[in-house]
């Protein structure tokens, strides 16, 4: 599960996640923030319901016309962040995906997406843009207190 791990005085452990245990989570959770930054504008970092899309490597959400859209449309890059705990409240976790942002524009691709598990805050209708963002980079890891039994590893 892990290649690395420190424990502090504090009686926690932080361990490294690898890749197929952050992809696990990421299909586990449902909502996640996106972040991005152009030249001259402040930072724009928005939570978003979406899906992991493993055949893409990508998380992928619809969006609405604003200034989200704008931002990501305008990026080369942008980053998503998405953290859970396990339902005792004894460990957590947190991820940062890194990656190229772009539209979801192929039927096959809007065809799978359309029929994944996105629980939206909103109808499609009035988000109808899909986005990813590809999983170029992909940064996890788990805090648990020490000697706490192994985490269940369900997202909140």
């Amino acid at each position: 599960m892990s290649s690395s791990a420190a424990a502090s005085a504090t009686g926690f452990e932080l361990v490294r996640l690898e890749r197929d245990e952050c992809e696990r989570l990421l299909a586990q959770a449902s909502l996640g923030r996106v972040a991005v930054n152009l030249a001259g504008s402040a930072p724009v970092i928005r939570p978003v319901n979406y899906v992991f899309d493993k055949p893409s490597q990508s998380v992928a959400f619809r969006c609405a016309s604003g200034s989200k859209l704008h931002a990501l449309a305008h990026a080369d890059r942008a980053a998503f962040e998405v953290d859970g705990e396990d339902d005792r409240g004894t460990s957590g976790w947190s991820m940062i995906i890194v990656g190229p942002v772009e539209p979801v524009t192929a039927a096959s691709d809007l065809a799978r997406l359309g029929s994944a598990p996105l629980r939206g805050w909103f109808d499609g209708a009035d988000a109808p843009h899909w986005l990813r963002i590809h999983a170029s980079a992909i940064s996890g890891r788990r805090i648990s207190s020490r000697g706490a039994p192994p985490p269940s590893s369900s997202p909140r």
